[in-house]
């Protein structure tokens, strides 16, 4: 029985974390197993003729396909990574209190830098930004993730509220 060369509609691909691409298998010998260098990158599976990868975490990894006449083919995955995205990008706050922004999307390792501590302090907990508001103004919090990916929100604090009654 001869066997036939194992071969991919290409080599290589691009796709953005938490989505997927397709590869066909163009020629093989079938029962298709899969190999992924690095399962935190990316994850592989068989659909019908294709080679399904959804993207994990930014990063390259390869998948290695290998079919019943032991034939190899690989494929050279290349995940970006995901977009950094906030709850809000505006914030309005009174002097003396705390608000926080979720982080709805990035690439985890976040930190924060604000433009005027005297205005606002900022950290992050728990994938959410943590604003405390200290003196009345408007001033800018940049949030950044590992991939180097940011996003800003603009912060305006009002002073004091302060209610008299008479008795």
């Amino acid at each position: 029985v001869n066997a036939f060369s194992l071969t991919l509609e290409r080599n290589a691909v691009e796709v953005n974390a938490d989505a997927a691409v397709e590869v066909a298998i163009t020629a093989g010998n079938g029962n298709y197993t899969l190999q992924v260098a690095d399962n935190s990158k990316a994850t592989a599976t068989i659909v019908g003729d294709k080679v399904r990868i959804e993207g994990k975490a930014a990063g390259t990894t390869k998948v290695t396909v290998k079919d019943s006449q032991n034939k190899t083919a690989e494929i050279t995955v290349t995940v970006k990574p995901r977009g950094l995205s906030l709850e809000r990008t505006a914030l309005t706050i009174n002097a003396g209190t705390t608000a926080e922004v979720a982080i709805f999307s990035g690439n985890g390792g976040y930190t924060v830098q604000v433009a005027d501590n005297s205005k606002v302090t900022a950290s992050v907990v728990n994938n959410k930004v943590r604003i405390e508001a200290k003196a009345a103004g408007t001033t800018k919090v940049t949030v950044k993730d590992s991939q180097n990916k940011t996003a800003e929100i603009t912060v305006t604090v009002n002073a004091f509220s302060l209610t008299l009654e008479r008795n």
